[in-house]
């Protein structure tokens, strides 16, 4: 008995299918476990059998972007849409594609696009949400999560995104609930306890920081109380702030031509209407040995853009009742190099209008979180006036509400040294 052709083709042919099935079911296995590189040599090795199934080269995409290659995953989402041009899913990984890689207006036009082939698509809505959250537009971002939750009120991810809104709005107590909800939902988020806990620090209505230590310069030796602020939260949006500053500083030689501390009483009004912008208010009295009393008014504005490294850029205007004006401006950066381990330039420019005083320092520090409340910073300085100088910060923690830390700062300019070693207490009050 002969067995016709087309039977025999029929058997090979299952047999090779079942076969790309099993494979790929382990890479989408690889794949769901964070196995990436794995994950992607199977989907490859998949790609050059015969007849690979669409989804091969769907793993192969999202797994390239998963990766952080997005030009690559870009390219593979769009050669799949050369045949499958409504294809949900495949719009859905290329616009996800263009939202990581920064490219955020072509990724709202593919979400967008997915969304006309079905509104009710889910993970394309929650794109639509988090690119506006990853473009710093938390009140766009909110309306979206809530249109989405009033759909899908048990997603996880819904309450995450809503959670990070809140917080760009400085808005503590609904990203709290939001959070809550999201963990509750969804207990594999390990990083919701200790946002929730460094929220519940956040909320505490009244803060007190005290630094005590010993300042030296070639004519000054001062020991005691260096610092003290008072932090009193109003709302999400005002805090007031009570200050004593009688830290000897070089900038006190430059600016007011005082080799002793100049002490400062000052009260001050805060004001953060979103998380990307804060205002600072101040009145107070500079008390300058040999010259007297001076009343100094001051308005601080700080501006914060997420973006890859995070940027920070302000600008500071003092004025006393002699008619002395001081301003400066600053930019820096914050470069996230791992979870842990953060790099900060700054830039500091300022003026002193009667004396024509110039002051520029370039500061380099980096942040190394030991554990979530055991930190170590250290920077370097240099800038006008021959500035040059380090220091050396390590916190840790006093309980869970309380912290210490041991700062030493070794600077030297224009011939006067200044040696600090401080410890500073930070006390947060339910």
């Amino acid at each position: 008995m002969t067995i016709p052709r087309l039977y025999v083709y029929l058997i090979i042919m299952s047999t090779l299918v079942l076969g790309q099935t099993n494979d790929l079911q382990t890479a989408d296995s690889l794949a769901r476990s964070q196995q990436f590189e794995q994950a992607l040599n199977m989907y490859e090795t998949i790609l050059r059998g015969q007849a690979p199934a669409l989804d091969a080269f769907k793993g192969r995409a999202y797994v390239l972007a998963w990766m952080g290659r997005y030009e690559e995953a870009i390219d593979a989402f769009r050669d799949i849409l050369k045949k499958n041009p409504d294809h949900r899913e495949i719009l859905n990984g290329l616009a996800y594609s263009y939202a990581w890689s920064g490219k955020y207006r072509k990724a709202e036009r593919v979400f967008n696009r997915v969304i006309q082939l079905d509104p009710d698509y889910k993970d394309a809505l929650k794109g639509l949400a988090f690119v506006a959250l990853w473009q710093s537009d938390p009140e766009t971002a909110r309306e979206r999560f809530d249109s989405i939750r009033e759909k899908y009120n048990r997603d996880a991810e819904v309450y995450l995104g809503l959670g990070q809104a809140y917080i760009l709005e400085n808005n503590l107590s609904s990203a709290r609930s939001a959070f809550k909800q999201a963990y509750l939902l969804n207990s594999n988020y390990s990083d919701i306890p200790t946002i929730l806990n460094g929220i519940q620090k956040e909320q505490a209505p009244l803060e007190a920081v005290l630094w005590i230590g010993s300042s030296t310069t070639e004519s000054v030796n001062t020991q005691g109380i260096r610092q003290l602020d008072i932090n009193w939260r109003l709302t999400h949006m005002w805090r007031l702030q009570a200050r004593y500053d009688n830290s000897l500083s070089l900038e006190n030689r430059f600016l007011f031509n005082s080799k002793a501390p100049a002490a400062l009483y000052q009260l001050s009004a805060f004001i953060q209407p979103v998380g990307s912008y804060l205002a600072q208010f101040s009145a107070g009295i500079r008390n300058i040995p040999g010259q007297g009393r001076q009343w100094v008014y001051q308005s601080e504005h700080h501006w914060f853009i997420q973006s890859a490294p995070d940027i920070h850029a302000g600008g500071l205007w003092n004025r006393s009742v002699h008619g002395n004006n001081t301003w400066m401006v600053f930019v820096g950066a914050t470069w996230s190099m791992s979870r842990q381990l953060r790099v900060e330039p700054f830039f500091f420019y300022s003026r002193e209008t009667e004396t024509k005083k110039i002051d520029k320092r370039y500061l380099l520090s980096a942040s190394y979180d030991i554990s979530d409340l055991n930190s170590v910073n250290m920077g370097l300085v240099l800038g006008s006036f021959n500035r040059v100088g380090g220091h050396l910060m390590w916190t840790l923690p006093l309980g869970s509400q309380h912290w210490i830390t041991l700062l030493i700062r070794h600077e030297k300019a224009d011939r006067e040294t200044l040696n600090h070693i401080a410890l500073g207490f930070r006390l947060r009050l339910e």
